[in-house]
C-alpha cells in the first residue's frame, strides 16, 4: 500500500525485480496479495514507477506459504519509510471480523484505535502495527485518537465489518496537512 504523503506512483520490488501485479500504486491504493519468492535476506522495496528510483526499502526473511503486507508511509519529501509485517489470515471467531491498525502518519501521535466499543490497541506511534483483534460483525464507527491531542482525532463513520472478514485500518497524512495530506483513515480488506 502506498501511504506516503506527496508520494508518486510506486512499483513493488523484490530483489530488484518488479513484482507482477504490484506496479503503478498511487497514494492510498494497494496491490493486494501477490506472490514473491521466499528466502532469507529478501530485498523488498518500493520504487518510483516513472524513474525506477528506490523510494523505500527493507530486507526481510520470507517463509513459504506465509502472508505479509508492505506499506510505505511518512512524507515523500522527508525520508519515507517501508513498514513490513506478517499477516495472520486465520478466520476470526464466528460472528466476528478481525481488525488491525497501521500508523503511517509521521506526526508525533501515539494513537489509540477503537472499532465501536472494542479497543484495538493504544500508544501506536509512526510505523507501528497492531495485531489482529476480533470485533463483532456489523456497522461501527472507527475512532483513531491520541488522548493527548484531541483536535486531531480521525473518525470513520458507519464502517461495515462483515463476519469472517479481515481488515486493516491505516492512518495516513499529517496533523499539519491539508487536502490529501490531511490525517485520514482508510480501511483495507485483507481477504
Amino acid at each position: 500500500m502506498n501511504g506516503a504523503i506527496n508520494g508518486p506512483a510506486l512499483d513493488g520490488m523484490a530483489n530488484n525485480v518488479k513484482v507482477s501485479g504490484a506496479t503503478g500504486i498511487t497514494f492510498l491504493n494497494r496491490s493486494g496479495y501477490v506472490n514473491v519468492t521466499s528466502g532469507n535476506g529478501t530485498n523488498l522495496a518500493f520504487a518510483v514507477s516513472s524513474t525506477g528510483t528506490n523510494f523505500a526499502a527493507t530486507t526481510q526473511n520470507l517463509t513459504v506459504s506465509a502472508n505479509y503486507s508492505a506499506f510505505v508511509g511518512g512524507d515523500a519529501f522527508n525520508s519515507p519509510q517501508l513498514v513490513f509485517t506478517s499477516d495472520d489470515l486465520t478466520a476470526p471467531p464466528s460472528g466476528n471480523a478481525k481488525v488491525r491498525f497501521v500508523n503511517l502518519s509521521p506526526s508525533p501521535l501515539n494513537e489509540t484505535i477503537y472499532v465501536g466499543s472494542v479497543k484495538i490497541d493504544s500508544n501506536i506511534a509512526y510505523k507501528g502495527v497492531t495485531g489482529f483483534v476480533p470485533v463483532p460483525a456489523g456497522t461501527a464507527n472507527v475512532i483513531i485518537q491520541d488522548p493527548n491531542d484531541p483536535p486531531h482525532q480521525v473518525t470513520m463513520s458507519n464502517q461495515n465489518f462483515a463476519s469472517g472478514k479481515i481488515y486493516t485500518i491505516v492512518l495516513t497524512g499529517a496533523t499539519t496537512g491539508t487536502g490529501t495530506a490531511a490525517l485520514t483513515g482508510t480501511m483495507v480488506n485483507n481477504n
